[in-house]
């Protein structure tokens, strides 16, 4: 009977420890669900402020974007895109090393692989904090996962140029000549004890059928006559009225350039381009490919960028390159300025380009002179300060 009872005892104290045990794990239980459905509704709460971090974005309010995804982020600590988010607005506001810091979490908290987004945001943001060297890291993981991104490619290039790293040239074989292939290569009596010879530059035509060739139109060619020339030449000579002649520095007979000795040389001929001048662009290919056109002809290039107003600028967004912005600054000072052309609203939509100060901080030591003295042309203490300051010289 006393074993009885004590085996009972033994059962009931068994099953008591049980019962604390399962309703510890209950409670657990419970508590956990409650944590997640917490972090569920925290987590959707946190996307309505992403989205309205967006819209803040589309209307270039980054304050009031770094203010929405700062408290989506409060709600929701592990969500990677607000910290891209906010890098990106941080990055509008020229805050780096926010960016680079949000980017970092970006990157550490990504659950899908390699964050790109967040790896070029930070590019970029390193670029401005002259961090070159991590900034060539990012861009190079960056076109790793997307080979194809022209963006980051391009940006690539331009660090590189900073870093004062040469893109390697492809170097092409050597022609071979086979018994049928007339062998055009002339023996070099310099080079005739070497064994080596020299290849003439030998130029054929190409036959192309009708589909595949230029439909560009050629341009014509006028002449100036440097000299005496009677009158009946001169009014025989006439150019089309819907041109425009590059103008040019006039010629004095007295340059040292030229010689006083005349004889034999009544018709000293110089030629000289003349093409339309094209209509304004509207964006920022049609600009390139007139551009692509008229480099060649300053006094042109100076005509058709005179069209251009602060507004207009906008059409480059990110898409103008260290070049343009070089060939850009090297008319206004050398085109513009001997006119006495205003220049100012060109600076100013120059300021409306996103990528400037990038690029202003791998500009040669020449486009620099350049902006210099064309903030120093300006009319007033403001501008020249608000200039000086925007272009970060």
């Amino acid at each position: 009977m006393a074993q009885n009872q004590i085996r009972l005892q033994r059962m009931v104290a068994h099953n008591a420890t049980e019962v604390h045990s399962f309703m510890k794990d209950l409670n657990d239980w419970s508590s956990d669900m409650h944590s997640k459905e917490e972090s569920e509704k925290n987590a959707a709460v946190a996307m309505e402020h992403k989205e309205s971090g967006n819209q803040w974005m589309k209307q270039k309010n980054y304050d009031e974007a770094v203010k929405s995804y700062s408290e989506g982020i409060t709600l929701d600590p592990k969500n990677a895109i607000l910290y891209s988010n906010r890098a990106q607005a941080y990055l509008f506001l020229k805050q780096y090393q926010n960016t680079v810091n949000d980017c970092n979490m970006a990157v550490k908290l990504s659950s899908s692989g390699v964050n790109v987004k967040a790896l070029f945001r930070r590019a970029k943001a390193y670029v401005e904090l002259k961090q070159l060297h991590l900034a060539k890291t990012d861009l190079q993981s960056v076109l790793k996962s997307e080979p194809k991104n022209s963006e980051a490619r391009q940006l690539l290039q331009q660090v590189n140029s900073g870093l004062n790293i040469k893109t390697p040239v492809k170097k092409f074989p050597e022609p071979v000549y086979s018994p049928r292939t007339p062998d055009f290569r002339v023996s070099s009596p310099e080079r005739q004890g070497a064994g080596e010879s020299e290849y003439p530059k030998i130029i054929t035509a190409i036959q192309k059928p009708p589909h595949l060739q230029s439909k560009r139109v050629i341009l014509p060619v006028p002449v100036r006559i440097k000299g005496e020339i009677s009158n009946s030449k001169r009014n025989s000579m006439s150019f089309p009225s819907s041109t425009v002649t590059s103008p040019i520095t006039p010629i004095s007979m007295n340059d040292h350039r030229m010689s006083t000795d005349n004889s034999g040389l009544a018709e000293d001929i110089e030629m000289l381009s003349t093409v339309d001048v094209p209509p304004k662009p509207i964006t920022a290919a049609q600009f390139m490919s007139s551009w692509k056109l008229l480099k060649d002809h300053p006094g042109i290039c100076a005509q058709y960028l005179n069209q251009l107003q602060p507004e207009d600028y906008g059409i480059f967004q990110d898409s103008m390159d260290l070049q343009v912005l070089s060939e850009i600054l090297t008319i206004l000072q050398w085109e513009f300025l001997p006119r006495k052309w205003p220049f100012t609203h060109h600076l100013e939509g120059l300021l409306r380009v996103r990528r400037l100060g990038t690029l202003f901080m791998l500009m040669t030591e020449k486009d620099r002179a350049n902006a210099r003295n064309l903030i120093s042309r300006c009319t007033s203490d403001d501008l020249r300060s608000h200039y000086t300051a925007n272009f970060t010289l």
